[in-house]
């Protein structure tokens, strides 16, 4: 269900790098990843053009540091994982011991197949 083109940027870049490299429009959101490779959390696009202050660094705009799916996680696991998280996006790492980004689940489309697979079963089992 993840989608598996991610757009990332290491955590040691400025905010002006990360804004020449995501202009408003490009993209909603950006996986922040340290020098290993690992996840770090997610910038928003939107608040990184928002800002204005000069004393904001990029690091300064990364939510969801510590909330993450693992790739094995069924639907009712990822749904309260954005419940608890309070966001309608989450990325998904290969594991909690490497934490490398392997894709991008947003709650819409995870409950948009959710339901597809549901009326497929009805439909199957004849109660459509």
């Amino acid at each position: 269900m993840m989608r598996k083109d991610v757009r990332t940027i290491r955590d040691d870049q400025t905010l002006a790098q990360f804004r020449r490299a995501f202009p408003l429009g490009a993209t909603q959101r950006v996986i922040v990843v340290d020098q290993a490779d690992r996840y770090a959390g997610i910038v928003f696009v939107s608040d990184a053009h928002r800002e204005t202050a000069e004393t904001v660094e990029l690091a300064d705009l990364i939510r969801l540091k510590t909330d993450m799916l693992l790739p094995n996680v069924n639907i009712r696991e990822a749904m309260k994982s954005f419940a608890t998280a309070e966001s309608d996006v989450l990325a998904v790492v290969d594991g909690s011991d490497r934490m490398r980004v392997i894709g991008l689940l947003t709650e819409q489309h995870a409950l948009k197949r959710y339901n597809e697979e549901l009326d497929g079963r009805l439909r199957e089992g004849g109660l459509l």
